[in-house]
């Protein structure tokens, strides 16, 4: 599993213009919360920060353990959740591809390559 920073690195929308690489990953990031490991993460995320603040009052961190816990949670959690939106993103790409090809008149197969049609 690859890490993901900027949106211009995940594979899926590399070749797209930046407003349309904005738009697609805006709509396809708000479906997350639907899903269930997106969700499990971000409770994870959360669990790493209390656990984190227990373990840093224990060693008179305070606030730092709760800071490293958090951030170590929060990393897991972006990954998952890139991870996931990358499924909604082909899904979305997918539906776009073949909506253009309809109105061209040619079908398009699973990977969106253009099919010509036999007469």
């Amino acid at each position: 599993m690859g890490f993901y920073w900027p949106s211009r690195t995940i594979r899926e929308l590399a070749d797209l213009p930046r407003a349309e690489r904005r738009r697609v990953w805006r709509l396809c990031y708000r479906q997350l919360l639907k899903d269930r490991r997106t969700r499990r993460a971000l409770l994870l995320c959360g669990g790493c920060g209390g656990l984190g603040a227990l373990v840093g009052s224990m060693f008179g961190l305070g606030s730092w353990g709760a800071g490293i816990g958090g951030g170590i949670g929060g990393a897991v959690f972006g990954q998952v959740a890139t991870q996931q939106a990358c499924l909604h993103i082909r899904r979305e790409l997918e539906l776009r591809r073949n909506e253009s090809t309809i109105g061209s008149g040619q079908q398009g197969d699973a990977d969106g390559r253009l099919l010509r049609r036999r007469r």
